[in-house]
């Protein structure tokens, strides 16, 4: 059969008694998707399920990276603005000498910051949605990019957002350290943000070539 020896995707049932789903596992954040080690022992399936054509597993795994990531970029943005709002609005209901701490240049600047990174997050966000949508030829690349830019700005947002709210920010009373724990998941799952750079790396070389 054509392409027998490429890897092919399946539809597996769970409740298959050789799928064996452990306990959660206990992590820093994301505690709203939770997570398990899933095990395949010896698991059989049917002819009929396959997904796509014999062969297409590997190009059916990256399609589903790629929508991951752009999840992912898009859940990162979220986080990015749920801390400006947060920050913006502790900082204009928080008095210190006689004004609110928004006044405060060490304060305004990071909102500022959070801002731009918004901003910035959606444009980037929105090429890799198009590139995906359309089946660019450099999707791969413009997804990791995305990937790459909107969760390293979610995380710095989530660390200035739990500056801003000063020794609140580190209590569970207050949303943003709940951002702070979740904005570094989205750095490492989906492929780590090193992996990206990689995959950008090397379409860079590619495309500069001598």
């Amino acid at each position: 059969m054509d392409g027998e020896k490429k890897p092919s995707a399946f539809i597996v049932d769970a409740h298959d008694e050789r799928v064996v789903i452990s306990a959660h596992e206990q992590k820093l954040g994301l505690h709203g998707s939770p997570t398990c080690p899933i095990f395949f022992d010896k698991v059989e399936v049917a002819a009929d399920a396959l997904i796509g054509e014999v062969g297409q597993g590997a190009q059916i795994a990256f399609h589903a990276l790629n929508r991951g990531r752009i999840a992912l970029a898009a859940t990162a943005l979220g986080i990015t603005r749920a801390s400006l709002i947060a920050s913006a609005t502790y900082a204009n209901s928080r008095k210190q000498f006689g004004q609110a701490v928004i006044d405060f240049e060490g304060v305004s600047f990071k909102l500022a910051d959070m801002r731009i990174a918004v901003a910035a997050s959606e444009g980037i966000l929105d090429d890799a949605i198009e590139a995906f949508v359309t089946n660019a030829r450099d999707v791969k690349e413009r997804v990791a990019a995305a990937k790459v830019y909107c969760t390293e700005a979610a995380q710095a947002a989530a660390t200035d957002a739990v500056q801003v709210h000063g020794g609140y920010g580190f209590c569970k009373e207050y949303p943003v350290e709940r951002y702070y724990r979740d904005a570094k998941a989205f750095t490492i799952i989906g492929g780590t943000n090193q992996i990206q750079r990689k995959i950008i790396a090397d379409e860079v070389k590619k495309t500069y070539a001598l």
